[in-house]
């Protein structure tokens, strides 16, 4: 992998939210989607993390589910200074798609959503000018909340394939 690598990590992930992902959807969907978009990328990035990713694949494979998921690439993802926040938010996307998957009522969905936008909006200095427009409303901040986590998520893979670029160079 190159820089032109990094470029296609990007693109890749941010073409699959905007081929997915709509803010005029119903918020159960946007949360549905939005969370299986995290998901594949969260698991994109811990298979290139492994040595032998194959042997986690196939019928007698061990079946991870999304919260073992984050744990396991929290844990072994290079440490950075842009995701300390990530970990926390991502677990609590996990719990209202969980909530959402699990319960007929869902009284509180916009409440949750909400307060995973706000952790996201107070975590993130350097997205807080996105946030903070007033165009922004209700679905367009979850959709910002996602963009925002997606982009720490590539970003991290692109530090990882950098980290296997030099390690094959040495």
């Amino acid at each position: 992998m190159n820089e032109h690598s990094d470029e296609r990590i990007q693109d890749a992930a941010m073409a699959r939210i905007f081929e997915h992902f709509s803010d005029e959807a119903p918020l159960e969907l946007q949360v549905l989607k939005g969370h299986l978009i995290i998901e594949v990328q969260l698991r994109e990035l811990f298979e290139m993390q492994l040595a032998h990713p194959h042997a986690l694949k196939g019928s007698d494979a061990p079946k991870f589910d999304c919260h073992q998921i984050i744990c396991l690439v929290q844990a072994i993802s290079p440490p950075t200074n842009q995701e300390h926040w990530l970990w926390p938010a991502l677990k609590t996307l996990n719990s209202i798609r969980n909530s959402l998957a699990h319960q007929l009522d869902q009284k509180e969905l916009a409440s949750k959503v909400k307060s995973l936008v706000k952790r996201v909006n107070q975590d993130v200095h350097a997205h807080k000018t996105m946030f903070k427009s007033k165009a922004l409303q209700g679905a367009d901040q979850f959709f910002a909340a996602m963009l925002v986590m997606s982009g720490v998520l590539t970003k991290l893979k692109a530090i990882v394939a950098a980290e296997q670029r030099a390690r094959q160079a040495d």
